[in-house]
């Protein structure tokens, strides 16, 4: 390796500055700390050797102003600014989080008042005044709570430091000169800080013991040489600093309490690194190995592979995941979008990780290909070389022939495990098109993982895009939905942080650095650019060839060379994109199959395609381009060929990663990234270009999806004019063969390019088409009729006016004839004469015909304006009904009334027509009248002219009547044409009112079902509203249940360490579910038997060194180093009463005997006599020497004080006259440790340190007696109850036992290992306690005989051991901030009392020894109840293991001792013993009480069985003698009348309870002893078991032989009747029950096997349709009486079951094992059962009994310790006794902390609580 010349690149820091901050003392409610400042000291000192210049500030002057002021105003205005600047805080720390789970974190200053939240430093502050200083280097570091709070950077992977690089020159000169900014904290933002070690005073020299395992670690870290200093070359890094306290932390601290510390960059930190140089000369650095293009840390699009590993980078937490799910499961289904680097994963990541291990096989992956079966054969062949595997062809018909041969290559190599890559699984689909290979191919599959074997696992790669298409394919091939699900790992695209040591981690392995902002360019590049990690690697490929083209040596990558390989990303996707455009192939790869190249013909259209792609993936928003996700369905066009280019289009643009698959939603492709559409102008063109047509697909394509969705409805087509938009030839519509497109102009392509629509589009546009012909078909056919009509109508006119012109040529004819004839009327003139008179009359009938004539033109006139009327009556009508459809019906009655008149008026049309044609009748009658008359006229030639012209006149007239009548005719006939044209109009108008008529009913109907479905709609709504309703109150119920659940997790975290917090929390808490409901109460039954602190005494500042309770056990008087004493209740309520006035710690306070008065003794010199009454002040001082007072002692009457003093003599006082000593006891060489008086007053034991004495003096202080012999310093002493012995302990590890009459010599007492605390004398004297610096406290036998007992299971040294006043029960205080609670006897385990933070300094009893007081470092005092008051637990001085016994009622329960004593005992909460059976002389096996309560029968093994009165156990029993063998039980009968026993003999007697003198029935028939028995319910029968393995069934009240209960090969366990009696079940210790009719013994009705164990018991549920059958294989099962179903096995338990029962009501089953728990579970066995730990280990000979009481309410656990535990079933009891049970209160930040509670909402929770209990807030 290279190494740079010495020297050659020193620090370059001239000014380095150090900001120091400790605090200890905080004076406002917040409790101060005992080392931050000792720590800050020490960290300044160590800087200052470093040539840091450092800043102090300790305690008060770490004020919030001080350090505001510091860092937004002076550190700002150095100038110049400091280098190098580090921030050292040692203090509290605080989080909170708010309603939008916001984490915030706060340091507190040393003036914050806790009260006052404005008053906290927020995190967020100071990390803002970070960022305006200019300084290069920054280093914060906190050791403080919570510490993790601080907002660093971007949220990054926790996952713990990489070991530290090896730090090259180059490395070095990078990390100096770029900018640094870093964060290096103590603690996660979810972890409390520890302020010193838990150690031992003598360690306290080295360290450990004086300061925070953060600050002793960091110390250790900054010393040279350092061990932090991995590659020991003189220089520490941040990283290696970070590395090395996380591993101290972890060796420092208990598990229970760890650390977390963290380095973290700030937001604005560029790549340096905050150094340390440990070493006064600056080291030789190696340097870096040269850069070559072999050395590219960057793949490109090469695939990763095994070999890759130490370059592949982002993934290592999800491998993490797939290890471990591999290990668990059989199969491992990884599924993710193209691109996201799944096959990488697996072969550069997991494949390694599994290779190192030697016990894996990882043979090369499996690829399908188009013959998948042939892969899986090669596949098979490639395990074992030579071994014959199955052939293709075979498995096409046999594929478990591929698990058979993996099973045989598993059971040849034993050792091994076998793993199956199957990559990548979509070829089944893509490649492969044989449905029976694909099929055999999966079954294949399938078969291996039904092996099911423990060393197989399976690993299938598959795009999620393709994941719907397997779906289908599972049920045929035998894989089922729910293997998939659960075996199915998403590979997420990777995070930011992933990505950067993507980008980072493979520069960093070969020395290569990003100038800054260049690494964050390229996440912003890549960060939303999905599947684009292989063009980010071809980027930094490219970027690293940039690099050593430019021939530099910094090694450093810089937007230079981005810009010179043209854009990185953006450049790589646009040379991409053109690859793809020219139809040049992409390059294959493991993942992508090669794609063959394109015929120089195929190009154009493939282009074409190409384009159409890329425009469907393009949208115009807001003028500017953006991606658009396209769902497969739309590329799917209706030509096959068009079909197969889209499939080779996205083939290739997703080879070339510039379009993504993805299955959100359905399987769909769009861009890679935005900077496609920006970055390739080809395709910026072709959107530009078409933007219109893009406008108009999308319309299409958003119409066609409606259009299908609504079922292809004719409603939602378009039969308008938006089909002319789109520019579509009618005959391209027509033809299905002709794709529609819509055309555009394009540069770069043909003058006119096409945008294609897809098949979807092409069917709804050809479809509008169709539609759209269909009704201007329609159209046509109605204007068509219209049109018919009219000519009908005008042919009928024409023909009419032909008619007319015959007529007038008629009438011409006639006028010619009238001619000739006035001329023969000239000849017959005498004739005309005659005839004149005649024609007068004729001409008066004719005018009067005219006036006729012109009547009927009027009427024909007035006619036609009535036709005219009502015609526009009915184009009224008609537009009236058009306008108004609503009024349609109305209008179809208004049509048919004009229709009416319009044929009324027709028929008089036609009636004035016939008048018409009558009058032209009559008129072409007197025209021919006329003309006969003219004819008459001339034949008379002797008419006169007169006649003639009047014949003309008449002949004028007749032809103007004529042409009259005539015009008559035409007018009549045009009226007819109108009238008939009205009529056709109003029939038309009628059909259109009918038509609307219809149309309105349609319209109506559609109104009404749309009406319908409104209200369809609205009650759906309704529904749905009440739904959202439910379902809101649901989420509500389910958030609800989270709150509960996390504030019950909390709970059940509290427990072990702080059960009263625990009971606290819980009893805030509601279970609102029958899960949480059970939660809440296993927690609840778990923290209430745990000792409970029911009074926390809190308000000294400082630790509380001495504790004592009022002789009447009232008060509690507490003293500590603050100064003061405190006078509390007892039971915690009030305000405390303060002894203040000593100027230095108190170390002792205590009562009078009498309790009338307090002697507080101090540090200042002086003890102080106060009065119970009144401690307002002191009653008397008393001042010796001014030393420090050790302690001060009444004397056993009162009369007397003694104080002793460090290094000082000790004094006698008398308590009336205080003011100068009695006498002083002088002689000691240094402190004295003991001063006391005999228990008669009369003498006085002292003990000194450094002259390793204990001296005896009397009351006039005369020395009486020196104990020499210790050779370590006396530590402590103690007289005997009588007063003639003395214990001295001492730090020589040994205690002497001396004698003070001399008559026997000095007993050693060994085996301590460190220095001895305390001594103390048993209440009997027989006994004395040690405790000891070495973790243990021993009780010892006065006489010396026995081995003493070793109280071990401290973690730290034990600061004191007492006994309870009777002696029964030992208390012991640690330093590991917990005390035990031992039975003197060693009967059971300890209790714990958990819930102090600190050392405990000392415990001790109350007088009645019924509570416990601690006192501790912590500055509280605690006290502890141990019986009464509610309490589920109490101790018994037995130790028998006969079954305990409740009586009918559940009040009490019956238990004996090995003396033979029986005891009754109350479980009212109290403990209270009821009575006490004693006469039997030795053990009592068994008890039991009577059906009614009465009687109470026990039987002994003194051969006796003894019947008790229950009422009045003092009165003598009935005895039963037997004088046999040892009895082994006896039981009354269901209803009391009769009694049985049993012995160890063969013989059972039955006995009459009124006259139990003599047994009136032995039942003899066992060959063997008889071990149980049991009487039917109606007790008429019983059933006797024997060790000769039978059973026996019995009458009671006839003589005849027993039934055998026949086929057991081993002794009856148990035996017990059905509830009807009809059934008899029997368990046997030869593993099986047996089900038995009472009618018919001869078979068992069943046998219940399945066991390969021992049976213990077997029950009947109370209904009897259930039995349930304990098992020594530590499992209880469920079956049902008559045999259907199938057996429920009941398992958790971790050793033998020895019972199992059910409760009264049959709901629940209890189960009792010698793991030392009850459990209570459901009879469906699916919710959690019931855990009742009695005891964490057993004793071997003890056994754990659980009764449920008659009512079902309450389960009590007895075991031969004597600790009896009761455990309530419901709530309730629970509840009610947590709220009595302390007057702790949550304070407010632990509200918040563990009830969720807003801060408002918790500190006024918090003051009434504190008000409840009668203290100020």
């Amino acid at each position: 390796m290279r190494h740079s010349e010495s020297g050659a690149a020193p620090l370059d820091f001239e000014h380095s500055l150090a900001i120091v901050i400790g605090i200890n003392a905080y004076a406002h409610g917040i409790p101060p700390l005992s080392n931050a400042v000792r720590d800050a000291n020490a960290v300044a000192d160590t800087l200052e050797g470093q040539g840091f210049e450092v800043l102090r500030l300790l305690d008060e002057e770490a004020s919030m102003a001080s350090l505001s002021e510091l860092l937004t105003q002076h550190l700002p205005s150095l100038q110049p600014p400091p280098d190098r600047l580090l921030i050292y805080f040692a203090g509290h720390g605080l989080a909170h989080t708010d309603d939008q789970h916001r984490l915030s974190g706060f340091l507190l200053p040393a003036d914050t008042r806790r009260d006052d939240p404005s008053s906290y430093w927020p995190m967020a502050s100071l990390r803002q005044a970070l960022r305006d200083l200019s300084c290069r280097h920054l280093l914060l570091i906190l050791d403080c709570c919570f510490a993790g709070a601080f907002p660093h950077s971007t949220p990054r992977d926790l996952r713990p430091p990489d070991s530290p690089a090896p730090l090259f020159l180059e490395r070095f000169r990078h990390f100096s000169s770029r900018r640094s900014f870093q964060l290096l904290v103590s603690t996660a933002h979810d972890e409390l800080a520890s302020d010193r070690l838990q150690s031992k005073p003598s360690q306290e020299s080295l360290g450990d013991g004086r300061h925070s395992p953060f600050a002793l670690a960091l110390l250790q870290a900054l010393q040279s040489p350092s061990p932090a200093d991995t590659n020991q070359d003189g220089l520490l890094t941040a990283s290696e600093l970070s590395t090395f306290l996380r591993d101290r932390l972890v060796d420092l601290l208990p598990s229970h309490c760890q650390q977390t510390p963290a380095l973290w960059p700030l937001d604005w930190h560029d790549s340096g690194e905050f150094l340390f140089q440990l070493s006064k000369s600056f080291p030789s650095l190696p340097l870096a190995s040269p850069l070559f293009q072999r050395s590219n840390p960057y793949l490109g699009l090469r695939p990763f592979s095994s070999a890759h590993r130490h370059l592949f980078f982002g993934r290592e937490r999800f491998v993490d995941s797939l290890l471990e799910h591999l290990r668990a499961h059989p199969l491992l289904l990884l599924c993710g979008p193209s691109g996201t680097g799944k096959s990488s994963t697996v072969h550069a990541g997991l494949l390694p990780r599994l290779s190192d291990d030697p016990t894996w096989r990882v043979p090369p992956s499996l690829r399908p290909s188009a013959q998948p079966l042939h892969a899986l054969s090669a596949w098979l062949a490639s395990l074992e070389p030579g071994h014959p595997v199955p052939s293709a062809t075979r498995l096409v018909s046999q594929p478990h022939a591929a698990a058979e041969c993996v099973l045989s290559f598993l059971t040849r190599h034993g050792d091994l495990s076998l793993l199956l890559v199957v990559d990548p699984l979509e070829e089944l689909v893509t490649t492969c098109l044989n449905d029976a290979q694909r099929q055999s191919f999966l079954r294949a599959l399938s078969g291996l993982l039904q092996l099911s074997h423990a060393r197989l696992r399976l690993l299938w790669l598959l795009r999620s895009d393709f994941e719907p298409h397997f779906l289908a394919l599972l049920r045929p091939s035998g894989l089922s939905s729910e293997q998939w699900q659960d075996n199915r790992r998403p590979l997420l695209p990777m995070n930011r942080d992933e990505l950067r040591r993507c980008i980072e981690k493979p520069a960093e392995a070969c020395v290569l650095f990003f100038e800054p902002g260049l690494v964050e360019h390229l996440l912003d590049d890549v960060e939303q650019m999905p599947g684009a990690l292989p063009l980010l690697s071809v980027a930094l490929s490219e970027l690293f060839d940039g690099y050593l083209a430019s021939g530099r040596d910094d090694r450093t990558l810089s937007f230079e060379d981005y810009r010179h390989i043209g854009g990185g990303i953006a450049g790589a996707l646009q040379r991409r994109a053109e690859l793809v455009f020219s139809g040049a192939p992409p390059p294959s790869s493991d993942e992508q199959p090669a794609i063959p190249a394109l015929h120089p013909g195929e190009l154009p259209a493939f282009q074409h395609t190409l384009r159409n792609v890329l425009l469907r993936m393009v949208s115009l928003e807001g003028g500017e381009l953006a991606r658009r996700r396209v769902p497969r369905a739309e590329l799917d066009y209706n030509h096959p060929e068009e079909n197969a280019r889209v499939r080779r289009a996205l083939r290739t643009l997703e080879t070339c990663r510039l379009v993504v698959a993805s299955d959100d939603g359905g399987p769909c492709v769009e861009p890679a990234h935005d900077a496609l559409l920006s970055a390739w102008p080809r395709l910026h063109d072709w959107a530009r270009h078409a933007g219109r047509e893009l406008l108009l697909l999308r319309r299409v394509s958003h119409a066609a999806s409606e259009w299908h969705r609504h079922r292809q409805s004719n409603d939602f087509l378009w039969a308008d004019g938006r089909l002319e938009q789109l520019g579509l030839a009618p005959v391209t519509l027509r033809r299905t063969d002709v794709p529609l497109a819509l055309s555009t102009v394009s540069p770069g392509l043909q003058p006119t390019a096409t945008l294609g629509f897809n098949a979807a589009e092409s069917g709804f546009l050809r479809a509008s088409a169709k539609r759209r012909r269909f009704l201007r078909t329609r159209r046509s056919s109605v204007g068509i009729t219209v049109v018919i009509a009219l000519v009908l109508l005008t042919v009928m006119a024409l023909f009419q006016a032909q008619e007319a012109k015959v007529n007038a040529h008629r009438a011409s004819e006639q006028q010619r004839l009238a001619e000739t004839n006035a001329q023969d009327a000239s000849q017959q003139r005498e004739t005309a004469v005659l005839n004149a008179w005649d024609a007068r009359l004729q001409q008066a009938v004719a005018q009067n015909n005219a006036r006729e004539a012109s009547d009927q033109k009027r009427n024909a006139v007035s006619n036609f304006e009535e036709a005219q009327r009502q015609r526009r009556s009915a184009d009224h009508n008609a537009r009236e009904a058009l306008e108004k459809q609503q009024l349609a019906e109305a209008n179809a009655r208004e049509s048919s009334i004009q229709k009416q008149r319009a044929e009324a008026n027709a028929q008089e049309t036609r009636r004035q027509r016939e008048a018409a044609e009558r009058n032209a009748r009559e008129a072409s009658e007197q025209q021919r009248l006329a003309e006969a008359n003219a004819r008459e006229a001339l034949s008379q030639k002797h008419a006169s002219e007169t006649h003639a012209q009047e014949a003309r006149r008449q002949q004028e007239a007749a032809e103007a009547n004529a042409r009259e009548a005539q015009r008559q005719k035409e007018a009549a006939t045009a009226n007819a044409q109108e009238a008939y044209e009205q009529q056709r109009a109003a029939e038309l108008n009628f059909q259109e009112a009918l038509e609307q008529q219809r149309l309105a009913t349609a319209n109506a109907q559609e109104a009404q079902r749309q009406q319908e479905a409104a209200e369809a709609n609205a009650r759906r709504a309704l529904a749905q509203q009440e739904a959202a309703e439910k379902n809101a109150l649901e989420a509500r119920r389910q958030q609800e249940l989270v709150s509960i659940s996390a504030r019950l997790s909390r709970a059940k975290a509290l427990i072990e360490k702080n059960p009263t917090q625990a009971m606290l929390v819980l009893r805030e808490v509601w279970g609102r579910d029958e899960a949480s409901s059970t939660e809440w109460l296993q927690s609840a039954l778990q923290t209430s038997h745990r000792l409970i602190s029911n009074a926390v005494f809190i308000g000294h500042t400082d630790e509380v060194e001495g504790i004592q309770y009022s002789p009447d056990g009232s008060l509690v008087l507490t003293a500590s180093e603050d100064g003061t004493a405190r006078l509390w209740r007892a039971d915690g309520k009030g305000e405390p009463h303060v002894l203040r006035g000593h100027r230095g710690p108190v170390t002792s306070a205590i009562f009078s005997p009498d309790g009338s008065l307090i002697l507080t003794a101090s540090n200042d010199g002086t003890a102080r006599l106060w009065s119970v009454q009144d401690t307002s002040s002191h009653l008397a001082v008393l001042k010796g020497d001014g030393k420090a007072l050790m302690t001060a002692t009444f004397s056993p009457n009162g009369a007397l004080i003694l104080t002793a003093s460090s290094y000082g003599p000790v004094y006698l006082w008398s308590t009336r006259k205080p003011r100068r000593p009695l006498h002083t006891l002088e002689g000691h060489e240094g402190q004295v440790n003991v001063a006391r008086f005999s228990p008669d007053g009369t003498l006085i034991l002292t003990g000194g340190s450094n002259d390793k004495t204990a001296r005896v003096w009397n009351l006039n202080g005369e020395e009486l007696l020196r104990l020499v012999g210790h050779e370590g310093a006396v530590s402590c002493a103690t007289f005997s109850p009588d007063g003639q012995s003395i214990l001295t302990g001492s730090a020589d590890h040994t205690v002497r036992l001396w004698r003070l009459d001399g008559t026997q010599p000095t007993r050693v007492f060994e085996g301590h290992s460190e220095h001895v605390n305390s001594v103390t004398f048993s209440p009997d004297g027989k006994l004395f306690l040690t405790s000891a610096d070495d973790n243990t406290a021993r009780l010892w036998h006065l006489d010396g005989w026995y081995a003493p007992r070793v109280l071990s299971g401290h973690s730290q040294w034990v600061t004191s051991a007492t006994f309870s006043p009777d002696g029964s029960f030992i208390l012991t205080s640690s330093a590991d901030g917990t005390a035990r609670l031992w039975r003197t006897d060693g009967m059971e385990a300890p209790l714990m009392l958990s819930g102090h933070t600190e050392w405990v300094n000392s415990a001790i009893f109350s007088p009645d020894g019924s509570s416990v007081l601690t006192a501790s470092e912590d500055r509280t005092a605690r006290l502890w109840r141990l019986r009464g008051a509610g309490t589920p637990f109490f101790f018994t001085q037995t130790d028998s293991d006969m079954p305990p016994v409740l009586n009918p009622d559940g009040s009490s329960v019956l238990i004996s001792s090995l003396d033979g004593a029986v005891q009754l005992f109350s479980l009212d909460g109290s403990g209270r013993r009821l009575g006490v059976l004693v006469g039997h002389q030795d053990v009592v096996n068994s008890a039991t009480f009577s059906p009614d309560g009465s009687f109470i029968l026990t039987a002994s093994a003194d051969n006796t069985v003894r019947l008790w009165n229950a009422e009045n156990t003092g009165q003598s029993p009935r005895i039963l003698k037997v004088n046999r063998k040892d009895m082994t039980s006896a039981l009354f009968s269901p209803d009391g009348s009769l009694i049985l026993t049993l012995s160890e003999g063969r013989i059972v007697r039955l006995w009459h309870t009124s006259n139990p003198n003599e047994p009136f029935r032995n039942l003899k028939g066992h060959r063997k002893a008889v071990n149980l028995a049991t009487f039917s319910p109606n007790g008429n029968a019983l059933v006797t078991g024997s060790e000769d393995h039978t059973v026996l069934l019995w009458r009671v009240d006839q003589d005849d032989p027993p039934r055998v209960l026949g086929g057991h090969k081993g002794t009856a366990m148990s035996a017990s009747f059905s509830p009807d009696g009809s059934l008899i079940l029997v368990a046997s210790d030869d593993g099986k029950a047996r089900l038995w009719r009472t009618t018919d013994t001869e078979q068992p009705l069943r046998v219940l096997t399945g066991y390969e164990n021992v049976l213990n018991s077997a029950a009947f549920s109370p209904d009897g349709t259930s039995l349930v059958i304990a098992s020594t294989e530590g499992t209880a099962s469920l079956w049902r009486t008559d045999g259907t179903g199938n057996r429920l096995v009941l398992e958790g338990h971790t050793d033998s079951v020895v019972s199992a029962t059910f409760t009264p009501d049959g709901s629940r089953v209890l189960t009792v094992s010698d793991d030392g728990t009850a459990r209570l579970w459901t009879l469906d066995g699916r919710m959690v059962p019931l855990v009742l730990r009695h005891e964490d280990v057993l004793d071997v000979t003890t056994s754990l009994h659980a009764l449920v009481t008659p009512d079902g309410t309450r389960i009590v656990t007895v075991c031969g310790d004597g600790l009896i535990r009761v455990w309530p079933l419901k709530p309730e009891p629970l509840r009610e006794f947590f709220q009595t049970a302390t007057t702790l209160c949550l304070t407010a930040l632990e509200r918040e902390q563990y009830l969720l509670e807003e801060p408002s909402i918790a500190r006024e929770a918090h003051a009434r609580c504190e008000r409840s209990h009668g203290r100020p807030t």
